[in-house]
């Protein structure tokens, strides 16, 4: 099979009362450059052509969430004033890919597409800082405020940063080689595209397939706490607090799936021994010393200990498992636990990724 030639692309929407939108890419094979300006004749229709091609894959940074979106709205008509309202609305409200095309009330387009954003080690960590750690030669911000409206001198200038922008992502793309070649390979033995995925996201995916949960679940709207058995104190004003802890309906926030910490619960703090602490959504936070330090001396040893995959740890001593319908729960945690000892013998013995989850599948296949 022929291969694929890569696109690095980026977009610009910038503008208030005559907003201008902005597609660049990059053939790497060719190095031939291409701008697609929406109130420009006939643009549209050639980037469409592009995206079409089957000969293409198109790599961005951060483009599921953000860039795709707003082609996608392009492509299906919408002008650079509507595309400025879907990226407002993606930036402050944060939202994700399936909910940016359902306000822009249009389909995501079938364009083979890799984003680097999850690829890349840093966790949310933007283009610009990557480009200072590759030490690459220029570092540019946008130019011009993002409501500015661009005179014909200024859409240069915006194409010009654009394309520095292209060369950052081109630099981290060729950084990123192993990585991503890895991601094509394990997307062809699996069956599921991984391309653009983290490594915790790989296993995830690889997880789902195993325990065949598919489809959105249904977020609950509150969610409760039960104390696991071995979870015992003599300590009345604790004892206290988990039965109060125990009593609470905790509300779900739908934007992020996260428990929210109730007002009298934040604001509660108790004591072990001499410090203060209070409960979070994530565990337990010492009030007591924030600006406290210790020396070590011949007298005093100061030891600091780390609990190898401590949240899993928790779940599988706690038997925590999704309801996912008859049998599939169980199945999830047998899948989880065999994750879980891979996972730690990888980390003893520094196995490789791709081995990791080839024994794994391995073993999900013989369970």
């Amino acid at each position: 099979m022929k291969k694929k030639q890569i696109l690095i692309f980026d977009t610009e929407i910038i503008g208030k009362d005559k907003p201008v939108f902005l597609v660049c890419a990059k053939n790497l094979k060719t190095k031939e450059t291409f701008s697609f300006w929406e109130h420009k004749r006939g643009h549209m229709r050639h980037l469409e052509a592009m995206l079409n091609n089957p000969c293409y894959t198109w790599v961005g940074f951060n483009s599921m969430r953000f860039d795709a979106p707003l082609l996608a709205a392009a492509i299906h008509g919408h002008d650079a004033a509507n595309i400025k309202i879907i990226a407002t609305k993606i930036v402050e409200e944060k939202l994700m890919p399936w909910e940016a095309y359902d306000f822009a009330q249009c389909e995501a387009l079938k364009f083979d597409q890799i984003d680097l954003f999850d690829v890349a080690p840093g966790v949310q960590i933007s283009l610009k800082t990557y480009a200072g750690r590759m030490c690459y030669p220029s570092m540019v911000d946008l130019p011009f405020h993002h409501d500015k409206d661009l005179t014909l001198k200024e859409q240069r200038v915006l194409e010009t940063y654009c394309f520095n922008d292209l060369g950052v992502t081109e630099a981290l793309w060729n950084l990123l080689k192993d990585e991503t070649n890895l991601r094509a390979e394990l997307s062809a033995e699996q069956g599921v595209d991984l391309r653009s995925k983290s490594d915790a996201q790989i296993a995830e995916a690889i997880l789902k397939k195993a325990a065949g949960i598919s489809g959105k679940q249904r977020m609950p709207s509150f969610v409760e706490y039960r104390a696991p058995e071995f979870i015992v104190t003599k300590n009345p004003e604790l004892a206290d607090l988990i039965t109060q802890i125990e009593c609470e309906n905790f509300k779900i926030n739908y934007a992020n799936g996260s428990p929210v910490l109730p007002e009298w619960l934040a604001d509660w703090t108790f004591s072990i021994n001499d410090g203060s602490y209070q409960v979070g959504i994530g565990g337990l936070h010492s009030t007591h010393d924030t600006r406290f330090y210790v020396e070590a001396s011949e007298e005093y040893l100061i030891s600091d200990f780390d609990v190898g995959s401590y949240y899993p740890s928790i779940m599988l001593a706690c038997g925590y498992a999704p309801k996912l319908g008859p049998g599939k729960g169980e199945l999830f945690m047998e899948a989880y636990r065999e994750i879980f000892d891979r996972r730690m013998e990888a980390k003893k013995g520094a196995t490789k990724l791709k081995q990791e989850i080839r024994e794994i599948e391995e073993l999900l296949k013989n369970a």
